[in-house]
């Protein structure tokens, strides 16, 4: 008689790094899970977006984001248009990470940190325009920098508590930039990065743009920090206001939009009943809402006094009784076109 031993479903196994589990267990979502745990199965494989969706179920789009994810990590290579895990020549940096910083060669960091906004203002204290996105650094330079200098590791450790996942290289570079380039403490950087997650905006595009604005606007100090948020917050509440007077559907608003409400609200201090008039007169015109058509009409009947649309209409009633009446071509003109729309 022969015997064997009866493993059932051991019979087949997989090894899982300690790593993942431990540090990646509570910051990867469902699909990232579902992907490396199918690519682990396949260690030493090549395989695709396509393939995966097909074997795993996960959507395209999910997928795509579970390998940045794991790129990010270290733990997925590139070659070519294919991944692979468990490749004998990473294509990747190890991954920047507060908690493990890898130790680099001097050598290959750059002779210098990059020009910061201090380094480029002149004697007169002017400080030019950051009108270019700068060049980010890589994970290597990023890594020693995390290693060097204490605020620096402070400010990963604080966004990756705040955002509740590892940073991905892109968005490490861009904090370093904030740092380095704009001159900006590590509060001040927890400021902004803070009110990208309340905004629920934590794409590396936006924090990235807010950066360069908040640069361009020299905030690089609490006060200036706090001030900048209380602005902020004058042009949500201006639009939100807007969107209620005229019964729009909520939507984020655009930077035009956003700077033209705020001057209506509090600016010309237009009441209720002018914006209304105006968005009305703009749907007539137009069939739909427009900022830059709606602001001139407010501009005009602010600047000659306007505070109801009686008075418009009043006024208006005067043009078009001057305009009838025969011979009578003594009017203003000018004022004449600032009450018309």
């Amino acid at each position: 008689m022969s015997y064997y031993l009866n493993l059932g479903g051991w019979s087949s196994v997989f090894a899982v790094p300690s790593s993942i589990v431990d540090r990646h267990l509570k910051l990867a979502g469902e699909s990232q899970l579902k992907v490396i745990l199918w690519a682990l199965r396949h260690g030493g494989e090549l395989f695709d977006e396509e393939r995966v969706c097909a074997e795993t179920g996960v959507r395209p789009e999910n997928v795509k984001e579970a390998f940045d994810y794991w790129i990010s990590a270290g733990v997925l290579g590139t070659e070519g248009n294919n991944l692979a895990q468990g490749s004998e020549k990473p294509q990747r940096a190890e991954p920047v990470s507060a908690d493990s910083v890898p130790q680099v060669s001097p050598q290959t960091l750059p002779e210098k940190k990059p020009e910061s906004v201090k380094d480029k203002t002149d004697d007169k204290g002017f400080t030019p325009v950051f009108d270019k996105k700068p060049i980010r650094p890589d994970a290597i330079y990023i890594a020693q920098r995390m290693a060097d200098d204490k605020e620096v590791n402070t400010i990963m450790r604080e966004a990756e508590a705040m955002l509740g996942r590892m940073l991905p290289p892109t968005l490490s570079a861009i904090l370093i930039n904030c740092y380095d380039i704009y001159d900006m403490p590590p509060e001040v950087i927890v400021m902004m990065l803070n009110y990208c997650i309340s905004q629920g905006k934590t794409s590396v595009h936006y924090i990235e743009k807010l950066a360069i604005d908040w640069a361009n606007s020299g905030v690089n100090s609490m006060q200036a920090a706090e001030e900048k948020l209380q602005e902020l917050d004058r042009h949500n509440i201006a639009w939100k206001k807007i969107v209620n007077i005229c019964g729009l559907q909520f939507r984020a608003a655009t930077k035009k939009e956003t700077e033209l409400t705020y001057k209506w609200i509090y600016d010309l201090h237009s009441p209720e009943e002018l914006i209304a008039e105006a968005y009305d007169r703009c749907i007539g015109k137009l069939g739909k809402f427009s900022a830059s058509y709606m602001d001139p009409i407010l501009v005009s009947w602010a600047k000659n006094g306007f505070i109801s649309i009686a008075q418009v209409e009043e006024a208006e009633a005067k043009k078009k009784a001057k305009q009838e009446k025969p011979g009578n071509t003594s009017f203003d003109s000018e004022f004449l076109d600032t009450i018309s729309d």
